[in-house]
């Protein structure tokens, strides 16, 4: 950070991650409520594992400036680049000695953008306001090939070049004659230009590969969405909200399209309408403080990805589906029976479906679709403990618990559940450790203390295959920061 006068600030940042792995391991895995054995060790068969290589690095430099007291203008100027190679073998040993699929990706990324924003507050500081103006570009390129047992080898090259614009502005208001009353109100004008293109060859064993044809789109999208909250401000102790918000997600093009005509088609975008209604309040002073939100999300044209050959992991269509929503509530509380003490409880629950899917006849096939990674309850509990302050610094002991309901995985096939399951972590923490000048801090932590046997995903590449979760896992971390 550097501070040139009191008015001017300008601030920069750098990051960089380098990730050298192997690819995520898969077993054949039966459909729910049955549930395979988490293995011990990959195949023995498996030969030339190719490792995964990714390196993410960004570039930000924020300049504020005050042009008055009640007035500050920001500009935000970021960018980042992207180098990643992903491999995968899927399978080997299941069905013969050989792997089901083989696939690997080499993708290459880089991004601008840049936000202006003016921040300022009026009427005697009853007026908070943001006006902003945002622009994105991006390019990138992938090379990727699929390799399936018994069928010639896919290769593909897909390049992008995306650009968005937007306007925005979202002012609040406290009335003089409704004290603890405010109004936010909210405007957002985008535009997304999407470019891509796609070169396909199927590579046989023996003979000369076949060229497909080229695939190319060129389409833009635009919209304006607002947003507004009305709220109430009892006390400093409670806040109660309603809100109401539209948004959406730009179209694109999917490299992994079924065919060049739906490449090219590409697909539209999604629009969706939020509610929620909430309270926010704090009780016994600040010893308990307890939140509450209700809210239901209507979707139009949401985008769902499906994959449209379930022998060929290869192939997925990405389809402007129809109607859905998602409601439902979360509670929190946050209890502090002492000061050294917080005991943490969220709870929420939710009811996602499909509301109308047509096909291109248009008969109505919603019944076939069903939400993923969409838990009807998950509740997350936590305990932690401060301890007196010592010579060698601050000791912290916390558990925690987090239970979720059972969830689908696939959109189109109910048959791919991941079952309810519940982890126990803990974690012991010394920090302000008096070593040199900084702050150091030291944990010990333990993940999956019962060692669960539990899925996080599931793969249809041909045979249903299923990745688990973490066994039990213990750790050191040291961390520095000044």
């Amino acid at each position: 950070m550097w501070q040139p006068t009191d008015a001017l600030q300008l601030r920069y940042t750098y990051d960089r991650s380098d990730i050298n792995d192997t690819p995520v391991f898969m077993v054949a895995a039966p459909f729910y409520p049955r549930m395979a054995d988490r293995p011990t060790a990959g195949s023995p068969l498996v030969r030339n594992l190719m490792p995964n290589d990714a390196t993410s690095q960004g570039h930000n430099l924020t300049i504020s400036w005050e042009v008055a007291d009640d007035v500050t203008l920001k500009s935000l100027t970021g960018y980042r680049k992207l180098s990643s190679i992903t491999n995968q073998n899927y399978l080997t040993g299941v069905v013969g000695p050989f792997p089901l699929i083989l696939t690997g990706f080499d993708q290459k990324q880089d991004q601008w953008s840049e936000e202006v924003q003016l921040v300022g507050s009026a009427l005697d500081r009853r007026l908070d306001y943001v006006l902003g103006a945002y622009y994105f570009d991006e390019n990138g390129e992938s090379a990727d090939y699929s390799a399936i047992t018994g069928r010639p080898r896919m290769d593909r090259v897909a390049t992008i070049h995306n650009r968005a614009y937007a306007l925005y502005g979202q002012a609040t208001f406290r009335p003089a004659f409704a004290e603890g009353l405010y109004l936010t109100g909210g405007l957002r004008w985008s535009r997304d230009e999407r470019e891509a293109t796609l070169d396909q060859s199927i590579v046989p064993a023996t003979g000369s590969p076949t060229v497909l044809p080229h695939g190319m789109g060129n389409n833009h999208f635009s919209n304006l969405s607002p947003s507004f909250v009305i709220g109430y401000s009892a006390n400093a102790q409670i806040n109660i909200y309603a809100k109401y918000a539209r948004g959406y997600k730009t179209g694109g093009y999917n490299i992994r399209a079924s065919s060049v005509a739906r490449f090219n088609d590409g697909f539209g975008p999604e629009t969706l309408a939020s509610f929620e209604l909430g309270i926010k309040s704090s009780w016994l002073d600040n010893h308990l403080q307890t939140n509450l939100a209700l809210f239901r999300s209507n979707y139009r044209d949401i985008q769902t990805n499906i994959q449209s050959d379930p022998s060929n992991v290869a192939i997925t269509d990405v389809f402007n589906a129809g109607k859905a929503r998602i409601q439902g509530f979360e509670l929190d509380v946050i209890a502090k029976p002492i000061d050294a003490l917080t005991l943490s409880v969220n709870y929420a629950y939710l009811d996602a479906q499909f509301q109308e899917i047509l096909d291109q006849s248009g008969n109505d096939i919603t019944f076939r679709y069903t939400f993923v990674e969409a838990p009807k309850h998950t509740l997350t509990t936590s305990l932690e403990y401060r301890f007196p302050e010592t010579t060698i610094g601050v000791l912290t002991a916390n558990i925690d618990y987090f239970i979720k309901s059972k969830a689908s995985t696939s959109t189109a096939d109910p048959r791919y559940v991941i079952g309810d399951y519940g982890l126990l972590n803990a974690r012991l923490t010394l920090s302000d450790i008096p070593v040199g000048f900084g702050n150091w801090r030291l944990s010990a932590f333990g993940k999956n203390l019962t060692d669960k046997e539990y899925y996080i995903a599931h793969f249809n590449g041909g045979l249903p295959s299923a990745i688990f979760g973490d066994p039990r896992t213990y750790g050191l971390e040291l961390s520095f920061e000044y």
